[in-house]
């Protein structure tokens, strides 16, 4: 009989016993798990060397067995930090004892902390492995537990038994989803506390950093989307708050929905936040996510009003990157594409509509804003005395 025969008979049956101590047990969970870590690492250093071990039914068993220890909620899993080079320290300073007696998990239910969109999308929940390290590692190793070879084996050892490590279809929604949770507790947060209080400064950072993560995610929807794009997801997608906006100058997370395309951004950029260009999805995506090209007649007149309220000399001024999203056109750029926009929804405008339009200075003249009405044609030739 094989490693192979002999471990895929035995091993699931111990893992099994030792990882689910009965009362005579539980005195001993030190031990249990020691032992159980020991036999793991077995399995580790011969899965690479023996072939006949990555295939066939004890890969399947492996599986199916919550054996995989993670990492305590609001503490820092190995892996690249998304923005600044940060990563958030353990909170609470859990015990070991307690450390010893968190629930295990399946592969599957994990997440690999070396993926950077995913260890910055679930940084702070119990969603990674827990660093593997056994009784014989030594505490004054110049290498981190993190960082050793062993915990980078026991990773692959993993992502061969279902270890989440990869953006599919599935993983990207569960991504957009703890985004748009987590930006929304520091919402909350942000006005129970308010902008002067003490952690008002960490809070800030943590924001901007979800906020760096949903843009490197909104970036890679969109570079494949074609490989990710079903009914449900498009579905799921569209109600998720996980695309990264600028409102009234603070980064927030929106729905595509509550959002404005890049190519209408002159038309409503007073009324909704704009989607950067990377983040905007191929026109015919549009219906599959809500978002209305052009935006609706009513947003598009108040965004005309908020323009005429504004003297030209002060556009640069009030319409700033840090405040809108992007830089600015031209005033004639910004104008020519709402009297274009004009043109083509002026049948649909009831009456108390055109007369609105008709009462706003909506006319560049020089550094002026004019009404229509006081405009007058230059003709190219004389018809005196007919006009």
């Amino acid at each position: 009989m094989g490693l192979a025969d002999v471990l895929e008979r035995f091993l699931p049956l111990c893992l099994s016993e030792w990882l689910q101590p009965g009362p005579q047990q539980m005195g001993d969970a030190g031990k249990v798990g020691r032992g159980s870590m020991e036999l793991i690492e077995f399995v580790i250093t011969q899965w690479n060397s023996d072939g006949s071990l990555a295939s066939g039914e004890l890969k399947r068993q492996l599986a199916d067995l919550a054996f995989v220890a993670p990492v305590t909620a609001d503490a820092t899993p190995p892996g690249p930090a998304v923005h600044g080079g940060e990563e958030r320290k353990e909170a609470g300073g859990k015990s070991e004892e307690s450390r010893e007696m968190t629930e295990l998990l399946r592969p599957r239910d994990l997440f690999d902390p070396r993926h950077p969109i995913l260890h910055g999308a679930f940084l702070g929940t119990a969603s990674f492995p827990r660093p593997f390290t056994t009784s014989s590692s030594s505490s004054s190793s110049a290498v981190s537990e993190t960082d050793s070879p062993l915990n980078t084996q026991y990773l692959d050892f993993l992502v061969e038994l279902g270890l989440k490590s990869t953006l599919t279809a599935d993983i990207v929604l569960e991504s957009c989803a703890q985004l748009d949770a987590s930006f929304l507790a520091l919402a909350v947060d942000e006005e129970e506390t308010g902008e002067d209080s003490a952690d008002a400064e960490e809070k800030k950072s943590e924001s901007e950093r979800v906020f760096q993560v949903a843009a490197k995610l909104t970036e890679h929807v969109w570079d494949s989307y074609t490989s990710l794009s079903s009914p449900r997801f498009w579905r799921k997608l569209a109600s998720l708050r996980c695309v990264p906006v600028l409102v009234q100058g603070r980064r927030r997370l929106r729905r595509y929905s509550e959002s404005v395309a890049w190519l209408d951004r002159h038309l409503a950029w007073t009324q909704l936040p704009v989607l950067r260009e990377a983040h905007t999805p191929p026109v015919q995506c549009f219906p599959r996510l809500m978002i209305q090209s052009p935006p609706a007649v009513p947003a598009f007149l108040a965004h005309l009003a908020c323009l005429t309220a504004v003297p030209l000399s002060q556009w640069q001024s009030t319409f700033h990157v840090d405040a809108v999203g992007f830089v600015l056109g031209s005033t004639t750029s910004v104008f020519i594409d709402c009297f274009q926009a004009l043109a083509k929804c002026w049948d649909s405008l009831t009456r108390q509509q055109r007369l609105e339009l008709q009462a706003m200075p909506l006319i560049p003249a020089g550094s002026n804003l004019i009404k229509a009405s006081r405009l007058y044609f230059r003709l190219d030739r004389d018809l005196s005395p007919f006009m």
